[in-house]
């Protein structure tokens, strides 16, 4: 039996079931950290549905403050060479894997702002010949 993934993708229900388990967020994301899948607890932590979220880079998805710094969007401001998130996912698809690194995240939430002390953690995935990370 299987299902469908918010990229399309079909996937075993019992992927699906153990991924969406999980009760932390969980992301997968390409190299320029753009979501292709999420768990249960990610689409609740950024108040969005997979489909909403969808080829979205994380910085616009999680309303970090720094994501619309500049016209190109996330990924790509003064700021973001700092990013733990970024810099994580580019190291796991350099073959390492990072485990609980501290981040403060600064986020948008309705009128004002709220800071989040985050953990990430990020390891590399291949699908299909692609290189992911989750």
């Amino acid at each position: 039996m299987t299902d469908v993934s918010c990229n399309g993708n079909p996937r075993n229900t019992l992927d699906r079931t153990v991924f969406d388990a999980i009760p932390i967020p969980v992301f997968v994301v390409d190299d320029d950290v753009q979501i292709l899948d999420l768990n249960s607890a990610a689409a609740q932590f950024c108040g969005q549905a997979g489909d909403a979220v969808y080829r979205r880079r994380s910085g616009h998805v999680l309303h970090c403050l720094h994501a619309n710094d500049v016209p190109e969007g996330c990924g790509r401001g003064p700021a973001c060479k700092s990013c733990v998130i970024r810099n994580s996912v580019g190291a796991s698809l350099g073959g390492q894997t990072v485990s609980r690194r501290r981040m403060n995240l600064h986020v948008a939430e309705g009128p004002g702002t709220r800071e989040l002390h985050i953990l990430v953690t990020a390891c590399p995935l291949e699908e299909k010949g692609r290189a992911l990370v989750t």
